[in-house]
Parts: C-alpha cells; sequence; structure tokens
C-alpha cells in the first residue's frame, strides 16, 4: 500500500517536495531453504553387521566360517508433521525527491520474523529416549529487523557536474526461540540474544603467582603458572570451566553504509565508489594472530608482539590450552571504510562522418581496492583470511578505451 502525498491538493502550493510517496508493505510467506528438503518425510534405515560370535575364542562354530549376525538401525527418523518455515514481513517507508529534483531520499525499516524454521532440536528430547538422529520439527524462530536510507544530491555549476550518494543499512536480528540446553545459566542463553552473538570469556589479566593459579582452578590444563590467562569465574562455583563463558561483541556490522561520487568537467569524468563497515568486533583467532604450533613460519604479527603480553601469551616450551581460549584478550573493535573503485575517463566526440562510424572514444584508466582505513593490523578487514588460507583480495589496476558508433 502506498500514498502519494505530492499529488494531494494540499500539497500543490508547496515548493520543497517535488515526488513524495510513503507506503508500507506486509507478507505471511511459506518458505525453505533446506537441501535437500525430499526424504525428511520418510524415515530411513541403514544395515551393517554385528558382533562375530561362536562357541571359541575365533567366533567359528564350525569349519572356517566366521558368523556374523547382520543388523539393521535408524539412520533418521521422519516428521510426518514438517511444513514450511513462515515468514511475516513488515516494512515501512518513504521515497521522496527533493529541491527541484536535487536531492532523492529514500528510507526504509523492516522487521522480519521467521518462525517454524527447521531444526534438528537435540536440546529438545532427553538422551533417555535413545534418539541418535533426531528429527527435524519446525521449532527455531528469528526476527531480522532494521533500517535502510539512501540519498543522492545531483547539481551544476556551470560546466561542473556532481552527483553525490550516500547510503547505510543498520541490520540487526534476535533468537526469539532457540533450540539449546535448557540448564544453562541465564548469561549463557542465546534465546533474546543477537545471533551473530560472541561467546567467550572474561579476561581478568594474568595469574601473579603459582598459588593464585589455585584459589579458582581454571581446568583446562593439568597446571597453571605465573602469567597464565585469568578469566572471570560468572557462576562463582569456584572453578572455571566452560560454563563460564557469556556474550562479549558481536561478530556481524550493526551498519553498513557507502559512498559514492561522480564529478564531470566537459568531457572529463571521475568516479569513486566506497563502502565501509562498523559496530562489530573481530577476534584475532585466526592462524595470521595465532600461527606458530610447529610449522617454523610465522606471521610478521607474531613475530612483532611473541614479547608482548598486551597482544600474545607468554612463550612456553609447552603448549597451554588456557590461553588460547577465545575471551575479551583477543577481541577487537571491527570497522574499516575502503574506497572499493575509482575511474578517471576522458571522453573525445568525434565527426559521425569518420570512415569507421565512430561517435566517441572514451579513454579511462581504473583501480580496485585501492585504499583502506582500519585498526586491524597486517590483514583486510574485509575478509580476515583472505591471502592466509583462501585467495587474497587484490588491489588491481586498469585502463582501456570504450568506442561508441
Amino acid at each position: 500500500a502506498s500514498w502519494v502525498v505530492s499529488e494531494e491538493g494540499f500539497m500543490k502550493s508547496q515548493k520543497f517536495f517535488d515526488f513524495l510517496k510513503l507506503r508500507a508493505e506486509w507478507g505471511n510467506l511459506g518458505y525453505q531453504n533446506n537441501t535437500p528438503a525430499t526424504g525428511m518425510y520418510e524415515e530411513k534405515w541403514l544395515g551393517g553387521s554385528g558382533t562375530a560370535f561362536g562357541p571359541y575364542t575365533n567366533n567359528r562354530w564350525f569349519g572356517t566360517s566366521t558368523e556374523t549376525p547382520s543388523t539393521a538401525y535408524y539412520n533418521k527418523i521422519a516428521n510426518r508433521n514438517l511444513n514450511w518455515e513462515t515468514r511475516k514481513e513488515f516494512s515501512v517507508g518513504l521515497d521522496a525527491v527533493m529541491l527541484h529534483r536535487r536531492l532523492t531520499l529514500n528510507a526504509t525499516y523492516y522487521n522480519n520474523e521467521a518462525s517454524g524454521v527447521w531444526t534438528r532440536a537435540s536440546n529438545k528430547y532427553p538422551l533417555a529416549t535413545g534418539i541418535l538422529a533426531v528429527p527435524y520439527t519446525n521449532y527455531n524462530k528469528y526476527r531480522y529487523y532494521g533500517a535502510e536510507i539512501s540519498a543522492r544530491y545531483t547539481d551544476h555549476i556551470g560546466d561542473f557536474r556532481y552527483s553525490v550518494m550516500a547510503m547505510a543499512t543498520l541490520p540487526h536480528t534476535k533468537y526469539l526461540v532457540y533450540d539449546e540446553p535448557q540448564y544453562r545459566d541465564v548469561y549463557q542463553r542465546r534465546t533474546g540474544r543477537s545471533m551473530d552473538a560472541i561467546f567467550g570469556f572474561v579476561y581478568r589479566g594474568r595469574f601473579t603467582s603459582d598459588v593464585e593459579t589455585e584459589v579458582v582452578p581454571q581446568l583446562f590444563d593439568e597446571s597453571l603458572h605465573a602469567g597464565d590467562f585469568k578469566y572471570e569465574d560468572l557462576n562463582n562455583d569456584g572453578v572455571v570451566d566452560n560454563n563460564d563463558t557469556r556474550q562479549i561483541g558481536h561478530s556481524a556490522p550493526h551498519l553498513y553504509y557507502g559512498l559514492n561520487l561522480n564529478l564531470s568537467y566537459r568531457d572529463f569524468d571521475f568516479i569513486l565508489i566506497s563502502d565501509g563497515r562498523a559496530f562489530y568486533d573481530e577476534m584475532y583467532t585466526n592462524t595470521y594472530f595465532m600461527n606458530g604450533w610447529g610449522d617454523n613460519n610465522y606471521s610478521k604479527y607474531v613475530v612483532r608482539n611473541c614479547s608482548n603480553p598486551d597482544k600474545l601469551p607468554t612463550l612456553t616450551y609447552y603448549q597451554v590450552a588456557n590461553n588460547w581460549k577465545g575471551s575479551t584478550f583477543y577481541m577487537h573493535k571491527g570497522g574499516y571504510f575502503k574506497i572499493q573503485n575509482i575511474e578517471l575517463a576522458y571522453n573525445l566526440p568525434l565527426a559521425t562522418s569518420n570512415a569507421l562510424g565512430v561517435r566517441k572514444v572514451r579513454f579511462f584508466v581504473r583501480g580496485a581496492n585501492l585504499l583502506t582505513v582500519s585498526g586491524t593490523p597486517d590483514v583486510d578487514p574485509e575478509s580476515f583470511s583472505s591471502g592466509i588460507d583462501r585467495y587474497p583480495l587484490n588491489r588491481t589496476f586498469s585502463g582501456g578505451i570504450n568506442l561508441t558508433f
């Protein structure tokens, strides 16, 4: 449903809006994203062989034949009541053109709810049932909500023409219903939290003595020593274990933004495309920040910070699992701004009477991934592991000629 407000009689006398539309949208959709979907409604059995048997140690009744029984067991339990995941989607927004068509504005708020999400709800059934292959059920429920806004301003000063476009997206997610162990403490629950929540230990400095490591034991190594990491005992049970993790950050940006610029002066064009991300956290725990487990190949970060207690654990001749747990020690603020593309071009108009019929020649030079502004050392924040265990994001330059006939 939409309402073009600028067409109403009471808007005719105003000069600010050239066009103004208010809009709203609601829908209830059936959705299926699991592959393969076929076979989820039918039981599946697998065959195998059991333990050999016989009256003697060689499990033979007669001669040289070994007796082994055949077996069959459930590989998948069907759910004949499995149905579509459903999505209720709602959005409201406006589209406007203002200032004698120089400024264009679009804004949208959305709130979508996915319910009955296919889940193997293993925590829903007690282990006493003996179910090894939990069937899919319509169980989980998620919410996706946020806002999107974009604006473009276009104008000219004599022969100089310019267009500036800015855009931003502010996405959020939440677990409304989530299959998780019911014995978890409240601070460990996923239900009610963002779907991008990072869970880990709360770093509280380092032990100052061997004696201090025994006051609240941390159960990840046989023994700890002065200089090892100390974590907070969140449930106050006198030990630190996997029950002492909580949400410490967000892995997904809560702001995506971009800025595009188009400039023209007579026959010259300049185009700039940029984007960025903000309001999220990065864990310095990939192989670049944590390498050196015996392959004699160390990253610049490790070499530079191997003796820096604020960056890496204390060097030892033995592995201390306690010091490499995901925690606030390794968590850093994410975010970057990147100039993705720049193009500079010259348009050479030609007379239409030339022998080849060429009307215009465009010479251009172009660069991609030219500049990144970020607090992340060494690696590309757009893809944390690029160039480490996957193909790198390269900086490229190109040039060419376009002919218009």
